[in-house]
């Protein structure tokens, strides 16, 4: 006899399901696969969230972040997905939370999916008599003991514009160990910010200028009346300016131009054959060299012929402060 396989044994259980439905449909029973009112006191979190984070770092000591949250409902209104997008000790960190109500236990639902991590926390709970704070408890592995401990998770609602979530580590006797907060602030509607669409290089040799940059950038530019040479570099246009053709000397830009780079290697290998290397040191580092700076950034530094501060970031290590 073949075994049976785990889409075999899915359609059974699925078709199943729809049966019941159906069934309780019919006999005038709820159909308790469908969401309900308890599914709707969960909105106030739906939206688009900035939060503020602190977390424990030590004995009495605190430390502080910002993250941003999407919230979305999926599943035809099942079970709302709470995404996190934060930096954690410069790399990336997305944590995925889903909160329902499971109508067949007549409790809370919520899974916690960690970007660093390949543990689950999950947790059932109830929601205040007020509709003003669901608790959960549920478990977790406490990263820093390696083992697992029991977690309290508190959503508190403060109206339309704001909710509050407390995750707190519980120790062997039960006792509080540690809290982390997620102050959740409504986005505001804002303008749409204006777009950058052009920077401008001086040099003093435009036919110079124009192929160094097609070099160094593998880019076929194009020649502009008004002594200008066009890049385009990605929505942005690296524009050369020779200044020779108005009497004016070139001043070289007073800070580094950025660029995101997809090989951070060819470039700096075009770099290298173009001789336009810094030799300066960034940090305690090389400029020149192809570097994790501390910012999380892995890059290098050039200089053009006329002086102008060039750096080639890595577009997978981009540092946005966000």
């Amino acid at each position: 006899m073949r075994s049976r396989g785990p889409i075999a044994l899915l359609v059974p259980a699925f078709c199943a399901g729809l049966v019941a439905a159906e069934a309780s449909a019919q006999d005038g029973r709820a159909d308790l696969g469908a969401p309900a009112e308890e599914h709707r006191k969960l909105d106030a979190m739906a939206g688009d969230w900035d939060v503020s984070l602190q977390f424990p770092v030590g004995p009495g000591k605190t430390g502080e972040g910002k993250a941003s949250c999407e919230a979305r409902w999926m599943l035809d209104g099942r079970f709302l997905r709470l995404e996190y997008a934060s930096t954690f000790m410069g790399r990336p960190l997305t944590v995925l939370r889903y909160v329902g109500f499971d109508r067949h236990a007549g409790k809370f639902v919520e899974t916690h999916f960690e970007s660093a991590h390949t543990d689950v926390l999950w947790g059932t709970g109830s929601l205040s008599e007020d509709g003003k704070t669901l608790t959960c408890t549920g478990t977790h592995v406490d990263a820093k003991a390696g083992a697992p401990a029991k977690v309290r998770t508190v959503t508190t609602f403060q109206g339309p514009e704001a909710f509050r979530l407390e995750m707190t580590y519980l120790d062997a006797e039960g006792k509080d160990s540690k809290t982390i907060v997620l102050a959740h602030a409504r986005k505001k509607e804002r303008a749409e910010a204006p777009a950058l669409y052009r920077v401008v290089l001086q040099v003093s040799d435009l036919g110079k200028a124009a192929e160094f940059y097609s070099t160094l950038l593998d880019v076929e530019g194009r020649k502009i009346r008004g002594g200008r040479h066009y890049f385009d570099c990605g929505p942005v246009i690296l524009a050369l300016l020779d200044t020779a053709e108005g009497g004016a000397q070139a001043r070289p830009a007073p800070e580094n131009v950025y660029f995101s780079v997809k090989d951070l290697e060819k470039v700096r290998e075009r770099a290298a054959a173009l001789g336009c290397l810094s030799k300066e040191s960034v940090d305690g580092a090389p400029a020149g060299e192809i570097v994790k700076r501390p910012w999380g950034e892995r890059s290098f530094y050039a200089v053009d012929p006329f002086g102008n501060k060039l750096c080639f970031v890595d577009g997978g290590t981009l540092f946005t402060g966000r």
